[in-house]
């Protein structure tokens, strides 16, 4: 089974063989970056599940994964062929990727002859134009490589990366492989929407759990310890705020939330059946303001580590959403002239 590491801004989780070990402090800044002390901290989490200098598969924040749809056009001149279709999957990776980045994902959605979608299988068929679209996943080497010093730093090496679009798609949807989920991250929000295995869009809220206990904090000055078990209290209630200011900062912020989520929701047609998940999908006050905003949603798993079950299954190939494996080594290198110029540049 893989080795799955999770950073995020307050804990460190590591996922290996059915077990996963946290740690709770934060190894990454607001900005998804890991911080200074990431090698340390991983270093001894990896030790603590038993892998000390295991390569490992990141599961990287939803807001430094770029997603989008992308289409390319290939011409045809008649008969459509094998390969006709073989060039345009290749263009479609290589517009994935673009210049110095990883593609994680990309599958195709639909083809189209002529601008007329609906080809399921468009070989044999006649055409001037073939058109591939899909929905692809990249990150940038310049983000990887801030991870790939700091796991080096801690004797381990960066051997894949994953999306939690897909994780949460294959903890929450599984064999079923259709519908949207909503998980709730420390600090954002990750929409996915899937069709048969396929990923059909997917939207980031910059709001997570680390905005509601956050604006507790700032309004009432008062320290993560001193506000958790107060958040957590109105959190599991279902009383109204009747002028209780701590409860209406904290309603006030999730219906912020659930009104960006659902404008996602509506934006990308998102399909049935809708899934909440992330550590506070159990709260009821959470699944009563996002119920509001989201009216289909049904309240599926809320474990902290699903999303790390998910993310094991998807990288060991147990689901069918597909993945491809990012391909580090053929990183663009700096040209002759670039190492002239910054030698130039470091001697005179």
């Amino acid at each position: 089974m893989p080795l799955i590491l999770e950073l995020s801004e307050t804990y460190i989780a590591a996922h290996h063989d059915g077990k996963t070990v946290r740690g709770e402090q934060g190894c990454l800044d607001q900005q998804g970056m890991p911080l200074p002390e990431a090698a340390e901290l991983i270093k001894r989490v990896l030790a603590d599940i038993g892998q000390p200098a295991s390569p490992v598969t990141l599961l990287l924040p939803g807001r430094l994964i770029r997603g989008r749809r992308i289409c390319v056009n290939i011409p045809v001149g008649g008969v459509v062929t094998h390969t006709s279709v073989s060039r345009g999957l290749a263009a479609l990776q290589r517009e994935a990727e673009g210049p110095g980045a990883a593609c994680l994902y990309c599958q195709p959605l639909d083809y189209a002859l002529d601008g007329v979608v609906g080809a399921h299988d468009p070989v044999g068929q006649v055409a001037e134009q073939l058109t591939v679209s899909a929905v692809a996943m990249s990150v940038p080497f310049r983000i990887l490589l801030p991870f790939e010093r700091a796991l080096g730093a801690a004797g381990s090496a960066l051997e894949d990366v994953i999306s939690p679009q897909i994780a949460t798609a294959a903890a929450a949807l599984g064999d079923q492989g259709t519908g949207t989920v909503v998980h709730i991250a420390h600090g954002e929000t990750i929409v996915t929407a899937t069709e048969d295995h396929r990923l059909m869009a997917t939207g980031v809220v910059r709001i997570g759990a680390r905005h509601v206990f956050g604006d507790v904090m700032a309004g009432f000055d008062l320290t993560a310890t001193q506000a958790r078990p107060l958040v957590d209290a109105l959190l599991t209630s279902t009383a109204p705020a009747d002028g209780d200011l701590q409860a209406e900062v904290v309603d006030a912020r999730l219906a912020e939330l659930a009104e960006r989520c659902a404008a996602v929701l509506d934006g990308i047609d998102a399909p049935a059946p809708r899934w909440l998940t992330g550590p506070l999908a159990s709260s009821v006050r959470v699944q009563a303001a996002l119920s509001a905003g989201i009216p289909t949603i049904a309240h599926g798993p809320g474990l902290p580590d699903a999303i790390m079950t998910g993310a094991a299954a998807a990288v060991a190939g147990q689901t069918g959403f597909p993945l491809m494996r990012a391909t580090f080594a053929e990183r663009p290198q700096q040209s002759r002239t670039g190492r002239v110029v910054r030698w130039l540049h470091n001697h005179f």
